[in-house]
């Protein structure tokens, strides 16, 4: 279950459009945060959706799928978090559930 903890960041949530005016889980709410917890990243954007849809099902209801390297992938985000421990934490609960993911520092 993806809880909220204190550690997590408390800035504004936002909610976007993509150009063609329909609402895109790309820009979903995500917690602002320099650590990130990542599960996969994919060439193919459907493929991506189809796995962070999964995630969300699955109570990770931040997850959104990113472009990262110029556009070239598309990558689950699961959240964001202020603190290493916390973003640690999210990794764990997903390694408990058979989801492989790591942390990245936003650089």
């Amino acid at each position: 279950n993806n809880t909220s903890t204190s550690t997590r960041s408390t800035s504004a949530n936002s909610s976007k459009s993509t150009s063609n005016g329909s609402s895109s889980s790309r820009t979903s709410r995500v917690n602002y945060g320099d650590y990130m917890v990542l599960a996969g990243s994919f060439k193919e954007e459907a493929n991506a959706e189809r796995e962070a849809s999964r995630l969300r099902n699955m109570g990770f209801s931040n997850t959104s799928v990113e472009r990262f390297d110029r556009g070239a992938y598309a990558v689950i985000l699961v959240d964001r978090f202020d603190s290493r421990s916390s973003a640690n934490s999210l990794k764990n609960q997903l390694s408990d559930k058979g989801i492989d993911s790591y942390v990245k520092l936003k650089q």
